[in-house]
């Protein structure tokens, strides 16, 4: 399944509630991902991952990224901008998304070149492969 067009909130689909892999999980039995629902990071964090003082670890800035609810999210979906501010106020210290809302474009923006050049990569790599290298086809005839 593809998830890309649910991680950007629009006026149609503000929910962003995605499939998230968690980058603290050991691998499963077949080397797959462990993974979330992003609304639930909190609660995965704190049946998972809390530490022996029961607080929260550090995260990877990836997953903060990824699993990051914005202002504007929350307000089309129907919740008041004070009740996100009392959240932040107390579990975020504040955080202000406004300010994490660049950071995380320009993380986004990155991703998405960055599986721009991946695809191309691996586009010209099957491509290559189609046409044997010179000892193959020597050997070949």
């Amino acid at each position: 399944m593809n998830y890309a067009a649910a991680t950007t909130p629009s006026n149609q689909t503000p929910c962003t509630n995605v499939p998230v892999h968690c980058t603290l999980c050991a691998p499963g039995l077949r080397g797959q991902p462990q993974t979330f629902w992003k609304y639930n990071l909190i609660h995965h964090m704190s049946i998972h991952h809390l530490t022996e003082m029961s607080e929260l670890p550090s995260l990877d800035p990836a997953l903060v990224f990824t699993t990051w609810i914005t202002k504007r999210e929350e307000v089309s979906m129907g919740i008041e901008p004070a009740k996100t501010e009392i959240h932040r106020t107390n579990h975020f210290k504040n955080l202000d998304s406004d300010g994490l809302e660049v950071i995380y474009q320009e993380y986004i923006a990155e991703e998405q070149r960055k599986r721009a050049i991946s695809s191309v990569s691996q586009a010209s790599h099957t491509s290559a492969s189609r046409n044997p290298s010179p000892s193959k086809r020597g050997r070949a005839t």
